[in-house]
Order: C-alpha cells, then sequence, then structure tokens
C-alpha cells in the first residue's frame, strides 16, 4: 500500500493555498463527503487488532474519564518480558469496560505498531522534512476526553470514524514552547471563533497555540493526531551553541582590557571569523543539526522488540551506555565527520561530537548526563538515543 501524500491529507484545499494562508498560521477544516477518504491510514479492526495483539506497551496508552486520568492499575496487566524485565500492557476487557462508562482511550505513538501509520509517518516525514507522531483517539458518545487547551505543535485531525463537534477559540501565545493553562473563568466557552462538525474522511489542521475543545454527539468517534515537530528557528541557534562549545578555540577567553589596542583588535577578528565560520557550517550543511546519527552502510540495526524500542526512548540523563564491544572508531575519518563500524554496518556522526566519542572510546560507561561536548542536557539525551537505536551503544542501567 502507497501512503497517501500531504495533498491527499488537505485536499479539497491546494497545496499553495494551504502554505500561503493556513501553515503556523490559522486553523483549516477540510469538509468531505468522502467517508472512506481515511480507509487506507487505519480502521476499526486495526485497533483492535493492536489492542489484542499486545505489543503496544501501557505506558503509551491513556484512559481518560471526565477530564481525569484512571490509573493504570485499573485496566493494564503485568508480563514478563523474555529478557526477564517486567512491563505493562493494556488488558482490552478492562478497557473497552471503562470505554463502555464513558472513558476515553487514547493510543500515543501509534505509529509505531501501526503499519499504515507508520507508512503515512514516513511518507510524510520524507515529504515535509520533519517528523511527524501520530495518536489515536476513541471518545465514547456524548462525551468530551480534555478541557479547552492548546498544544505545543501544529497538529492535523484526520476523522476516521464517527463524527465529533468542535470548537476552536483564540490564539493564546504564539509559537508556544512551554505549556500554560487556560483559564477557563476568562474564556468565552459559548462563543468560540470557529464551531462546525467533522464527519469521517473530514480533515482539521490546528497550529500550535489555538485553544480547542471537542464533544461527540449520539455516535463514537475515532480520529488520528498527526503531530508536527519541524525543528524551529531557534533551535538553530542552540545547535551553534552547541557546536561552539565544542571547538577548543572557541571555549578560550574574550580578549583582556589590559591587551594592548591592537593585540585586542586582532584577537576580537579571530573571534570573530570563528563564528561567520561556525554559523556558515550550519547552512552549508557541514554541522550535523539535530543530534542524529546516518546510517552509512549496512542495514539499520533491527530493534529486537517493543521493549528494546521504549527502552531506548527513556532514556534519560541518568542513564548508563557504553559502546558495544565490536565498535571500531575509522582513524580516517574527515575533518567535518567521525565514522564508526560494527561488523558489516557504519554510521557516522558530525565532528563536533568527538569528545562524547572519545570518552566513549576509552571503553568505560558514560552516564548520559556526562556527556562532553554537547550544551543541553536535552541534546546529550538525544544524541545518546541516536546512538543506541543505531546499535553503536548499549544501555546498561536506565
Amino acid at each position: 500500500m502507497t501512503a497517501p501524500e500531504f495533498e491527499h491529507l488537505i485536499a479539497p484545499v491546494a497545496l499553495g493555498e494551504f502554505l500561503d494562508k493556513y501553515w503556523e498560521t490559522q486553523p483549516l477544516r477540510a469538509e468531505r463527503s468522502d467517508p472512506e477518504h481515511y480507509d487506507e491510514i487505519i480502521s476499526i479492526a486495526a485497533i483492535d487488532r493492536l489492542f489484542r495483539s499486545r505489543q503496544h506497551g501501557a505506558e503509551f496508552i491513556r484512559v481518560i474519564a471526565n477530564g481525569q486520568e484512571v490509573p493504570q492499575s485499573q485496566w493494564a496487566e503485568p508480563i514478563t518480558l523474555r529478557d526477564g524485565r517486567s512491563a505493562h500492557v493494556a488488558d482490552f476487557a478492562k478497557v473497552i469496560g471503562h470505554f463502555h462508562k464513558g472513558a476515553s482511550i487514547v493510543i500515543n505513538g501509534a505509529h509505531r505498531s501501526v503499519p499504515e501509520l507508520r507508512q503515512l509517518c514516513e511518507r510524510l516525514t520524507e515529504e515535509l522534512g520533519f517528523s511527524l507522531q501520530a495518536n489515536i483517539y476513541i471518545t465514547p458518545s456524548e462525551s468530551r476526553a480534555f478541557k479547552p487547551h492548546y498544544d505545543l505543535h501544529d497538529a492535523f485531525l484526520l476523522q476516521i470514524s464517527g463524527n465529533k463537534r468542535w470548537r476552536i477559540y483564540h490564539r493564546a501565545a504564539d509559537y508556544p514552547v512551554i505549556q500554560a493553562g487556560v483559564d477557563l473563568e476568562t474564556l468565552p466557552v459559548d462563543d468560540p471563533a470557529m464551531e462546525f462538525s467533522l464527519t469521517s474522511g473530514d480533515a482539521l489542521y490546528i497550529p500550535s497555540g489555538f485553544i480547542h475543545a471537542a464533544t461527540t454527539s449520539d455516535r463514537a468517534s475515532i480520529h488520528v493526531t498527526l503531530g508536527f515537530k519541524p525543528k524551529r528557528r531557534y533551535e538553530l541557534l542552540e545547535d551553534a551553541l552547541a557546536a561552539a562549545r565544542a571547538q577548543p578555540e572557541l571555549r578560550k577567553a574574550l580578549p583582556l582590557k589590559l591587551l594592548s589596542h591592537e593585540r585586542q583588535t586582532t584577537e576580537w577578528n579571530e573571534v570573530r571569523v570563528l563564528l561567520d565560520g561556525l554559523w556558515g557550517s550550519l547552512w552549508d550543511g557541514q554541522h550535523e543539526t539535530a543530534f542524529s546519527v546516518e546510517n552509512t552502510v549496512g542495514a539499520e540495526p533491527a530493534i529486537a522488540s517493543l521493549s528494546e524500542a521504549i527502552r531506548i526512548d527513556e532514556i534519560t540523563a541518568d542513564s548508563l551506555v557504553a559502546f558495544v564491544p565490536e565498535v571500531v572508531v575509522d582513524k580516517q575519518s574527515s575533518e567535518s565527520e567521525i565514522i564508526m563500524r560494527a561488523g558489516s554496518h557504519e554510521v557516522m556522526v558530525a565532528r563536533i561530537f568527538e569528545p562524547t566519542i572519545n570518552g566513549l572510546q576509552m571503553r568505560k560507561p558514560l552516564v548520559v548526563g556526562d556527556f562532553d561536548g554537547l550544551l543541553t542536557e536535552a541534546g546529550k539525551v538525544e544524541f545518546a538515543k541516536s546512538l543506541a537505536r543505531s546499535g553503536v551503544v548499549e544501555i546498561l542501567r536506565d
């Protein structure tokens, strides 16, 4: 099956009109008279298979009743994984029991377990140039899962089954990066800027920051939300700071006032040249800006199980990692990149991560938070996850 392109998702609105009028600016309702528009993406049968397969960890599932989380202990059961570790999976009968009592079901990261959603996200990632996450929302009739709120990311909602009535209010924040609550006392709940119903085959685009809420009527509703995760412009500065810290010349002190005017001028010019070169490398593609690891030779190592994927996803600054025994760092790596090999598999990272690679190369376990050459804790965690996904490091302690 071929995943639909973005233009198929926003039809009948033309791509040019969407980019000029709606992207990051205002909500868009794409109304259709085609209940089968998303049949290739997801179906009720596929969701049934997902639950019954027990492959989607309980940590990715939420059960919401009256706006509150139902404790996992009320709908999940423990299992023992092949490696002896314990985990929890959803008990299908208990989850459905809560649904019949009016609770909504949220399946986060459904693209990890539903092949059709994975294909859709992969195709859109290639087309749009950034990653996406697919969540499934299942809401019973005459119900509402969440109070009015706004999201930190743009969302594209695909109405798969049933219908849902949406209310969209003003934009609480422009391109927000910090979540703040919505003051329901001052929100004109009965006077939204937009109010309409989505039926099967319709779509809704909501840019970040717009307050919204939805309720079902006499039918249950299933919709998929695609969460957009583009790289933000300010993140270029974070990348530049991380790269600057990795360069010894930029870790030197700024020129002292005690120096002669001529020497001060010379040193300030040197700083300016270094910063110009650093900034230029961001545009020239010489600097890896996403803390990622590129698989250059051989197939990417397969993640053996969902539990392994989850373990990688849950790496924190306190996790302990080490090179897998067979990793060899290529001494012939280029000036801008470091090449590592594990058997027939080869991966490449940007030279700015050399201090961390050198530490791992000493064959001593490293705490992720102690990684060298990365400015932020979040950057260290993302880099560790990338190395783990590429099969060059192993997790010794979560």
